[in-house]
């Protein structure tokens, strides 16, 4: 499968996470921190900030490819988070429900290595053009 394609359904993966995390934060949320914890007012404002964070990338990946601007900074921007998330659940160990660390582990870990995969090819190819015309501005802004 082509990188931009790859990149395309990374993108509509983690809006469609983002949304879920938004209307139904205890239903996403509770198999990662449990179902009572999940129902909590509070945990439920950090599930919501959580699906914004993911919406904001997931749209930003998605309208950089659109655009055929670079994809770079969306990319790494999704690795912090996803590689927060891993870290995050991996230390909470038993804190958390051996379903969540599991799922979660799985999910922010795959979003690392295709994130990772996908930023290698971020300022080359198909994915990233737009280099030459950013430099033509910036050269074009030195000119008096």
């Amino acid at each position: 499968m082509e990188d931009r394609a790859l990149a395309r359904g990374f993108a509509l993966g983690r809006i469609a996470l983002g949304a879920a995390l938004l209307l139904v934060p205890r239903v996403v949320g509770g198999p990662w921190i449990g179902f009572g914890a999940a129902g909590d007012r509070g945990a439920r404002v950090l599930l919501r900030g959580l699906g914004a964070r993911d919406l904001a990338l997931g749209f930003g990946l998605k309208a950089s490819l659109d655009r055929d601007a670079p994809t770079r900074g969306w990319l790494e921007g999704g690795l912090v988070a996803d590689g927060t998330d891993f870290a995050a659940t991996l230390t909470a160990g038993d804190d958390l429900p051996l379903s969540g660390r599991i799922l979660v582990g799985a999910l922010a870990g795959s979003g690392v290595a295709l994130g990772a995969w996908l930023v290698r090819s971020a300022d080359a190819g198909p994915a990233a053009p737009g280099r030459e015309a950013a430099r033509a501005g910036a050269d074009a802004l030195e000119t008096p």
